[in-house]
């Protein structure tokens, strides 16, 4: 006897185990929730101005994703055809272009294409942004690797550090001593505001 009622069920899958899911008895229906699986995401221009991996040719959409090598300062990899495309904007814009040098990239791609490879080391730092609500999210997966000269500020302190196999929070890589000077007068001036506030809306009653 068929339940009345249907528990709807969310989860990352790939395409195999949607597959997979399709033939159990006990499943309804199936359904993508991200409209980024049907579509090439990186020809969305407004989340890829840039157009980094612009025709796609790895397959890869918004929940399926990779692998992907970050390029660390000294790092030397090896420049094909298959990952040319992945590390091109680095080559050509961030350590060609923007550092004045109009040869190097020129050169990569010409031995790419003569020997099928060529090595190439990386002068900079690449960080991989990525948004808190991922399916919702214009972040590195579509516009590509982020320069460490291009990010702007200063991290202040570690708000949380937790490690999960068993020591739990790690209290002596978060808060240091002049932070808690800095709380006590942040909670003073917010203490202050809030009696200042709860006294004039006592008076207007």
């Amino acid at each position: 006897m068929r339940p009345k009622w249907k528990k709807k069920i969310k989860i990352n899958a790939t395409e195999e185990a949607i597959s997979i899911l399709k033939l159990k008895p006990y499943v309804d229906s199936i359904w993508t929730a991200s409209p980024q699986l049907n579509q090439n995401m990186f020809g969305i221009l407004e989340q890829n101005p840039d157009g980094f991996l612009f025709h796609n040719k790895y397959n890869w959409n918004a929940e399926n994703y990779g692998p992907i090598i970050m390029p660390k300062a000294g790092t030397t990899i090896s420049i094909t055809n298959a990952n040319f495309p992945i590390y091109k904007q680095i080559i050509k814009r961030y350590e060609g272009e923007e550092m004045g040098d109009d040869t190097t990239f020129k050169k990569i791609k010409d031995g790419k294409d003569k020997k099928g490879g060529v090595n190439y080391t990386f002068k900079m730092n690449y960080y991989w942004m990525m948004g808190d609500n991922r399916q919702n999210s214009a972040d590195s997966r579509y516009w590509g690797f982020v320069p460490e000269n291009h990010i702007v500020g200063k991290k202040l302190f570690i708000w949380m550090s937790y490690d999960r196999y068993g020591k739990g929070i790690r209290w002596s890589r978060m808060y240091k001593p002049w932070m808690w000077i800095g709380i006590i007068i942040l909670f003073y001036h917010v203490l202050k505001k809030g009696i200042k506030w709860h006294r004039n809306n006592r008076l207007s009653k």
